[in-house]
């Protein structure tokens, strides 16, 4: 692994959309989740190291997150969702708006990480505020 994290955000455009804010309010909301992940322990019993998310802007938005394979060689766990940009669009000149956005769709990504590899979820439903 070429860095210490457990947590990944990263983006990419399916429709031509561009996204203001996303970079900083990603990086917020990964901060502040990668910390509840590292206090709790509640992915350390996980086979993999670490959860690499790509939101992907389209047209839709997914209920659950797609799961690839477990890449052995960088230990990441590969999972993406779509979502429909025209909702980002509505706030995405707030980063606060934006942060929230994004700490909510990876909060849930993570639930279902830990439904699907069976691992302690109480402390990310701690974490829930809505």
């Amino acid at each position: 692994m070429a860095h210490n994290r457990k947590l990944v955000l990263g983006a990419v455009d399916l429709v031509g959309s561009r996204v203001r804010n996303s970079i900083a309010a990603m990086s917020e909301a990964r901060d502040s989740l990668e910390s509840v992940l590292i206090s709790s322990s509640c992915f350390e019993s996980a086979p993999f190291e670490w959860v690499g998310l790509i939101i992907r802007y389209g047209k839709k938005s997914d209920d659950l997150p797609t799961f690839r394979q477990i890449n052995e060689n960088h230990g990441d766990l590969p999972i993406t969702i779509e979502v429909d940009v025209n909702e980002i669009y509505d706030i995405h000149n707030s980063k606060e708006l934006l942060v929230l956005y994004f700490k909510r769709l990876t909060l849930l990504c993570l639930l279902a990480v830990a439904e699907k590899y069976a691992l302690p979820r109480e402390e990310l439903e701690k974490a829930v505020w809505w």
